[in-house]
């Protein structure tokens, strides 16, 4: 069974007195960053489906697992046992998105 998660990084930002309850979270899938990275991955998968991305199969696969590691880092983070890895790897996972309008201009450049 998965420990709960609780701290300065997981506050429940619509609770009345949201500076001081922190939010039990048990699992990954409920932390609002790692549903916004599905979205993101959802998005990336959709746009890389079509047009330039068709002619470039390597960018294609490079821009999805961009997205995918951002995805991935979030959860990996989370199952860490320290609140200081976990913020390592949220970091890593930004990192990650951040590729990703670096690699699209590649596209439009062309």
């Amino acid at each position: 069974m998965m420990e709960e998660r609780s701290g300065p990084i997981f506050r429940d930002l619509n609770a009345p007195n949201a500076l001081n309850a922190p939010m039990k979270i048990t699992r990954f899938e409920h932390l609002e960053c790692w549903q916004e990275a599905g979205k993101l991955v959802n998005l990336v998968y959709a746009a890389t489906r079509d047009g330039a991305f068709r002619k470039d199969l390597r960018l294609s696969g490079q821009i999805q697992a961009a997205a995918g590691s951002s995805m991935a880092n979030i959860a990996v983070g989370f199952v860490r046992r320290s609140d200081k890895e976990f913020v390592q790897f949220l970091f890593i996972a930004m990192a990650s998105t951040g590729c990703i309008p670096c690699l699209y201009s590649r596209i439009s450049a062309a």
